[in-house]
């Protein structure tokens, strides 16, 4: 099986024989193994990794894998080197038991969900929504790249009206002349990239947009003439008292 995070219980009984899983895992993911041992009297607990070092209660941790001190191994952010067997021991002084998985470490290039071109058609102002989210593994990261080249990353700001929201959604607030052009998306990890492009065109074309926002101020204008202008009127004389 497949997991992002992968959990598995060992159990080590008296008069049972040695367990062995295999497992995959997605790169990146977090992987929780627990063992759990019975007998008389009760059994110490360590682990043997795929180099052949243990970790044991007094010994607890190397690197990124950890053991808890109920036995319970903890890898996160798996890597590559991290496949192959981890190997539970239970012991006491009658005798040993063990169990073992096989980790599997999968890298997938990034797969972005969106189609790969989109053509949106607005009228001038209205808000603009450009999705873009991708699985991979390692988790991808995303980018996008808009028309005059600047590269905007998820809850990154720009220009006032822009903003790409944290799932990877770039958002324009009100759309106008000079945001016309080519987006492109990119989503990549260490194992490949995948993008998308969305192009952005107003009715009308620029100059309908041009047109539309020239009327906006014009209006704006008109309800500032309906107004009385303070007039300050001079007197011819002054008085000081």
């Amino acid at each position: 099986m497949l997991h992002r995070h992968f959990n598995c219980i060992l159990c080590l009984l008296r008069g049972t024989k040695a367990l062995f899983i295999l497992s995959t895992i997605h790169q990146g993911g977090d992987v929780h193994l627990e063992c759990l041992a019975d007998g008389v009297p009760s059994p110490l607990l360590s682990w043997v990794l795929p180099d052949r070092s243990v970790l044991t209660s007094t010994a607890p941790s190397i690197r990124h894998i950890t053991m808890d001190t109920n036995g319970t191994l903890h890898m996160s952010v798996t890597l590559p080197s991290d496949r192959g067997v981890y190997r539970c021991v239970a012991s006491n002084s009658a005798g040993a038991a063990s169990a073992s998985v096989r980790v599997h470490v999968s890298s997938l290039p990034p797969v972005i969900h969106q189609p790969r071109e989109e053509h949106l058609l607005l009228s001038p102002g209205r808000p603009v929504y450009a999705h873009c989210s991708a699985r991979g593994a390692p988790p991808p990261s995303l980018r996008w790249r808009i028309p005059d080249g600047t590269l905007v990353r998820p809850s990154q700001f720009l220009h006032g009206n822009l903003f790409v929201l944290p799932n990877g959604t770039l958002h324009i607030r009100g759309v106008g002349p000079k945001d016309l052009g080519n987006y492109e998306c990119t989503a990549s990890n260490a194992v490949g990239a995948d993008k998308r492009t969305v192009r952005v065109e107003i009715k009308g074309g620029a100059e309908g947009a041009r047109a539309f926002f020239v009327v906006a101020m014009m209006c704006v204008g008109c309800l500032l003439s309906l107004g009385v202008v303070p007039n300050i009127s001079t007197a011819s004389s002054c008085v000081f008292v």
